[in-house]
């Protein structure tokens, strides 16, 4: 005497959940978590003329979200420049630029002042709940 067990049902239910229902949780999970990300690079951007903290934003694209900013200094403001640069590779040598007012300054380079790498650290449990209870 023996029981028999035919996954074939579940088999087939699993696949629908991942053809039609998945990609919808995930992009929703997505949507939450690169707003989370984003709201915690503008609290933590620094602020001139609040240019680059009104340009964060994000886009979810499928299984794919991104958080930045098309901002052309926002890099120097992350990582720094010069020998304060915290990826390496900044100049080593002070150098002088003009000003908008025509003033001319020295300088060694800029600190770094990171915005979107504290934003993601600071809320990866936050992402991860995100993600939670998808399956």
């Amino acid at each position: 005497m023996g029981v028999s067990i035919d996954s074939a049902e579940v088999e087939k239910n699993l696949q629908e959940f991942i053809n039609k229902e998945l990609p919808d949780l995930l992009e929703n999970a997505l949507e939450k978590a690169c707003l989370i990300v984003e709201n915690g690079a503008k609290q933590n951007c620094p602020v001139d003329d609040g240019q680059l903290r009104q340009s964060i934003s994000h886009t979810v694209d499928g299984t794919k979200g991104e958080v930045g900013t098309g901002v052309e200094y926002a890099p120097y403001v992350e990582v720094g420049t010069g020998i304060y640069s915290t990826e390496g590779g900044g100049r080593q040598t002070p150098w002088t630029y003009k000003d908008a007012k025509g003033e001319w300054h020295t300088t060694r380079g800029m600190a770094a002042q990171p915005f979107l790498r504290p934003a993601l650290d600071k809320n990866r449990s936050r992402i991860i709940d995100c993600f939670k209870g998808l399956i």
